[in-house]
């Protein structure tokens, strides 16, 4: 979970991998991390935290980041999306996650129920991304040596 919160699926399926959880048990907990983020997200960026230093830099940062998403060259691709392209840069691998899948939806100015909705979605789509790459990879290294290519 602290791989989850801090570096997000790309480091936390290798290390849970690592220390032996299954694929789908990597999966299930980096879901409900992201769905617990994403709440949690959502309310430091809409609430007034003015006493709470850290959450002002938090928000600073996140605000600053959101100028920077809004003059992109990605997304004016995926503003006309609307809330498609919210699940497309959360659900993208190294590209986005909850914090930027957030972030265009502000920019887009959507509601609190279309957020949680787009970018829980697209949390469940990267996961599955993760999750079969994953997979893929376990397969791959499970091939034993009567499968294995000799040069």
């Amino acid at each position: 979970m602290v791989a989850q919160f801090l570096f997000g699926k790309k480091a936390a399926f290798p290390l849970g991998l690592i220390l032996g959880y299954t694929a789908y048990g990597v999966a299930l907990i980096v879901i409900l991390c992201d769905l617990a983020l994403m709440f949690v997200v959502y309310q430091i960026f809409s609430a007034s935290f003015a006493k709470l230093k850290w959450i002002q830099n938090l928000r600073y940062r996140f605000e600053s980041g959101q100028a920077w998403l809004a003059g992109g060259r990605w997304t004016r691709k995926l503003i006309p999306l609307g809330w498609l392209g919210v699940v497309a840069i959360t659900a993208t691998p190294f590209a986005g996650g909850v914090w930027t899948g957030i972030a265009l939806s502000r920019t887009l100015a959507m509601n609190a129920k279309q957020t949680y909705w787009a970018v829980g979605l697209g949390s469940v789509i990267g996961c599955a991304i993760f999750l079969f790459a994953a997979l893929g990879v376990m397969h791959l290294v499970r091939l034993g040596p009567e499968n294995s290519i000799t040069v």
